[in-house]
C-alpha cells in the first residue's frame, strides 16, 4: 500500500542522514575519485575494471569489490537493491529468497546518474575542501551513502506502483496518449514533497548535534544541505524513475 511505501521511505531518511554524517567528517579527498590517481596500485584493479577506457578510481575499485561481496550474500536479488556495476554481479552463495512480486522488472537502473550527482553535488557541498589523507575511510563512507541513495531513488518504482493501483484508469489513459507531462503531474504531490524535505531537515537537526554538550559545536551535517539533496537530487531522480517505470509498465 501507499502507506507502507511511505513508512519505508521515512525509515530510509535516517539511513541517508547518518551516512551523510559519516561522510562529511572527512575532507573532499578528490584523489579518491581520480580515474588516473595514484591512491592504489594498478595491480589491485579487478580485470572487469581495467577495460574501462576512462580509467578506474579508488572509489570504483572499493565499490566494485564491495558489491561483489554483497552479491554473494544475495543483496542484489532483492527488488529494492541495484548494483553500480550491473554488468558484473557475482553469483549468490546462498539460495534465493521468494520475494513478493509487487513491482514489474523494467530493467531500469540509474545508478550512473546517482553517482554523478553525488560527486558533483553532495561531496563538494558537504565536505571541507582539501585532502586529509583519510582515503580509505572516505571511500567506505561514500559507498554507504551511494547505496542508501540508490535504494531511496529506485524505491520510486514501489511508489509508482502504489499510485498506479490507486488510479489505474487515469495512468493508462495518459500512457496510451504518451502524455509524459500528464503522468508527471499525476504523480506529483507538492505538499507531500515539501513535507519530505522539512522532515529530512528536522531529522538532520536532531541527529546532527550533541544533545548533552554544553557548547554549540554546530551540526555534523548541515540541515540545509540535507534539504537541498532531497529537493534537488533525490526527489527529481525519483520522479524520473517513476515516470519511466509507468511508461514501461503500461
Amino acid at each position: 500500500t501507499l502507506d507502507s511505501v511511505r513508512a519505508s521511505l521515512i525509515r530510509q531518511e535516517e539511513t541517508i542522514i547518518y551516512s551523510l554524517i559519516e561522510r562529511t567528517q572527512f575532507a573532499v579527498n578528490g584523489e579518491v575519485y581520480d580515474k588516473r590517481g595514484a591512491t592504489f596500485a594498478e595491480g589491485d584493479i579487478a580485470d572487469a575494471l581495467k577495460s574501462n577506457p576512462a580509467g578506474c578510481s579508488f572509489l570504483d575499485m572499493m565499490l566494485y569489490e564491495t558489491e561483489q561481496c554483497h552479491a554473494r550474500a544475495r543483496r542484489y536479488l532483492s527488488p529494492e537493491e541495484y548494483p553500480f556495476f550491473p554488468g558484473d554481479v557475482a553469483p549468490p552463495a546462498l539460495p534465493p529468497l521468494a520475494y513478493p512480486e509487487i513491482i514489474r522488472d523494467d530493467g531500469q537502473n540509474i545508478n550512473d546518474q546517482i553517482l554523478a550527482a553525488y560527486l558533483d553535488f553532495v561531496v563538494p557541498r558537504g565536505c571541507a575542501p582539501g585532502d586529509d589523507g583519510q582515503h580509505g575511510s572516505t571511500a567506505i563512507a561514500d559507498i554507504a551513502c551511494l547505496q542508501a541513495l540508490s535504494r531511496r531513488v529506485h524505491f520510486g518504482k514501489f511508489v509508482a506502483e502504489s499510485k498506479f493501483a490507486a488510479d489505474a484508469d487515469a495512468f493508462r489513459d495518459l500512457a496510451a496518449r504518451g502524455d509524459v507531462p500528464g503522468i508527471h503531474a499525476l504523480l506529483e504531490n507538492v505538499a507531500v514533497e515539501d513535507n519530505v524535505v522539512r522532515r529530512a531537515m528536522l531529522k538532520a537537526v536532531t541527529f546532527g548535534q550533541d544533545a548533552f554538550s554544553g557548547m554549540d559545536p554546530g551540526y555534523k551535517v548541515e540541515p540545509t544541505l540535507v534539504a537541498s539533496i532531497y529537493r534537488n537530487m533525490i526527489i527529481p531522480l525519483t520522479k524520473q524513475v517513476q515516470v519511466t517505470y509507468l511508461l514501461e509498465r503500461l
